[in-house]
């Protein structure tokens, strides 16, 4: 009995390392997949003529403005863009127009891509703005309470008609996003959207719709909202 007892710890101890040795490897072979689909995205998007990225971005913001639930949003959550990201100058001007509350992120904390956090700071002006982590324009001021926010619109590298988003490996969205309750609205290029399905897991926070130039579309989560 006692033998048949120890054999049987065994196995469940055996069992278990391999099942953490293949999660582990599952978890590599998705890291790999998203920094090559990140490398190929990032090329395609700083491929976008500058004049042609401003009419785009003016084209989606529109769109967006256009959503009946985004009109009712009260606080939104926007981000000040770089590089060549969808630009959100035009986006931001508009809001501020209307008398929304622009929320922008902020890192307040060391910048660790496991645990890190990020917060959001009402912002009036992007001219005020300050360089912050990653280079990124961050505003000054309190932190606004996560559940005040209405709309959190992120940026990106990749989509899908899915509501699967790819981000730039920091998983700053993504931590910040697990326990929101709000609308998620991910914008960007049309050739960023990847037909064939962005590769994710669980920790991944779909988003609820998808905004680009050329259409909006209602992903998986935003369909049962």
């Amino acid at each position: 009995m006692v033998h048949t007892a120890r054999v049987e710890f065994a196995r469940l101890l055996f069992d278990g390392v391999m099942a953490r040795g293949q999660s582990r490897l599952a978890v590599s072979i998705l890291a790999g997949k998203k920094s090559r689909l990140r490398e190929v995205l990032r090329a395609r998007r700083d491929g976008i003529a500058v004049l042609d990225r401003s009419k785009k971005s003016a084209y989606a913001a529109e769109l967006l403005l256009a959503l009946p639930r985004f009109q009712r949003a009260e606080v939104v959550a926007l981000y000040a863009s770089i590089g060549s990201e969808l630009q959100t100058a035009v986006l931001f001007a508009r809001l501020v127009e209307r008398g929304t509350t622009v929320v922008l992120p902020r890192v307040p904390g060391p910048v660790d891509k496991h645990v890190g956090e990020m917060e959001f700071v009402a912002a009036h002006s992007l001219a005020s703005l300050a360089l912050g982590a990653f280079g990124i324009p961050t505003p000054t001021g309190e932190a606004v309470a996560k559940a005040t926010i209405d709309v959190v619109i992120t940026p990106g590298l990749g989509f899908d008609v899915d509501g699967g988003r790819l981000g730039y490996g920091g998983g700053y969205y993504d931590r910040f996003l697990s326990d929101y309750a709000g609308m998620v609205v991910g914008i960007g290029y049309e050739l960023q959207v990847v037909e064939s399905g962005i590769p994710t897991d669980e920790r991944d926070r779909p988003v609820d719709y998808l905004v680009t130039e050329s259409r909006v579309a209602t992903c998986g989560s935003g369909r049962q909202q």
